[in-house]
């Protein structure tokens, strides 16, 4: 892996062919030292010496780091599609349509829904309150969890979009919400994890979920999306309070 320090190492020139090579990886990995060299105009040595330089033994090197990426990132797109395409039948029974009409009939007779998440899942609760109020639903997205209310209102149904469902702020959240009253439904990855534990309803999607670099958990919210819109049909059949 190509680190942060190794690429402050090189110079202008260094960096340019850089760029190159991972800007043009689908004809970097088919081609010639000797080809690179001459559409970069620069010597075969200046092109290993920046595959040195990123920690390779040299170029060769190189290009089976960058074909083993790439067919490892085709192995993942396709066992992305294969979970999704498994949620989209798991989901398609009576025991998650019941689940789904439960949440559904809970949502229909709040006064409000507020939607709650942190990095990616907050982007989408973003989503998920204005799909809310465009189909006539008093809908909130909070971004803010150190945000305390003074008085949530008992018919309040609050949304809490979480991948890992461990969450500190999140299942700190939850619980002062519960204390209030308010309903709480939790679209998470898991039905084993805390905040799926706290909420009066939970909705899983069972994703594989990953940490990157940053230890920040992924896992895609295709499914998630889908949850959502599935519960706005589901309200509409029920109708709105």
């Amino acid at each position: 892996m190509i680190t942060i320090e190794q690429i402050k190492q090189l110079n202008d020139l260094e960096y340019e062919i850089y760029l190159y090579l991972i800007n043009h990886s689908d004809v970097v990995v088919k081609a010639k030292l000797s080809d690179i060299a001459k559409t970069l105009h620069v010597s075969s040595s200046m092109i290993t010496r920046v595959c040195k330089k990123l920690g390779f033994e040299g170029f060769t090197q190189f290009k089976v780091q960058m074909r083993y990426n790439q067919e490892k990132e085709v192995r993942r797109q396709e066992s992305d599609s294969e979970y999704l395409i498994d949620f989209f039948k798991k989901i398609d029974n009576q025991e998650s349509k019941a689940l789904l009409q439960r949440a559904a009939g809970m949502m229909a007779k709040s006064s409000e829904i507020l939607f709650f998440g942190i990095g990616l899942s907050g982007a989408i609760a973003e989503y998920g309150a204005y799909l809310f109020n465009r189909r006539g639903f008093k809908s909130f997205y909070v971004d803010d969890f150190s945000h305390r209310f003074n008085v949530y209102d008992p018919d309040t149904c609050v949304v809490i979009l979480t991948v890992s469902g461990e969450t500190k702020e999140t299942n700190n959240q939850i619980m002062f919400i519960k204390e209030t009253g308010a309903k709480v439904i939790v679209i998470s990855n898991s039905v084993n994890t805390t905040a799926a534990k706290l909420a009066d309803e939970n909705i899983c999607y069972y994703i594989p979920s990953s940490k990157d670099s940053y230890f920040y958990s992924s896992a895609s919210q295709v499914p998630v999306v889908y949850i959502l819109e599935t519960l706005i049909k589901e309200i509409e059949k029920v109708g709105i309070r």
